[in-house]
């Protein structure tokens, strides 16, 4: 398939940029990507992210530009939406510059915060057995966990 003479990747994964540095970021990504900003974030949609380097590349051009950025799962061009809503999850977890957050990797913590009153419910629950201890063991054992 093609769209303007262009011939369309079978796969692809999107990469939301945030930052001061979003453009520089977007024009050092691998050949063939493609950017567009969207109000804050510039969206890109870079083929075969899988391929080798790609990753690599993608991470060298946010972190040599000193943007933020997400990058979303590897989908089917026509699911390119999918990965660019987890693509700008992923960004909102890069809280340094140069950060890139791939959402595959960080599934978890996007899943509990898209619903805060669960991720509140499941920690109350799974924590419940630490209010039944000393004082002390709780602090040894929280502190465990923390690690």
């Amino acid at each position: 398939a093609t769209e303007a003479g262009w011939p369309l990747p079978r796969r692809l994964a999107a990469v939301a940029i945030g930052g001061e540095q979003r453009s520089a970021a977007a024009s050092r990504l691998p050949a063939g990507a493609i950017s567009e900003a969207i109000g804050e974030i510039t969206c890109a949609l870079v083929s075969d992210p899988d391929g080798p380097g790609q990753r690599e590349w993608i991470e060298r051009a946010v972190e040599a530009s000193g943007a933020r950025a997400g990058l979303g799962k590897t989908v089917e061009w026509t699911d390119a939406r999918i990965s660019f809503a987890r693509a700008r999850a992923a960004l909102e977890l890069a809280e340094e510059p140069a950060a890139l957050v791939v959402a595959s990797e960080r599934s978890g913590e996007l899943l509990l915060r898209s619903d805060p009153l669960l991720a509140t419910e499941l920690a109350s629950k799974q924590l419940a057995p630490l209010a039944e201890l000393s004082p002390g063991a709780r602090k040894r054992l929280t502190d465990t966990l923390a690690v």
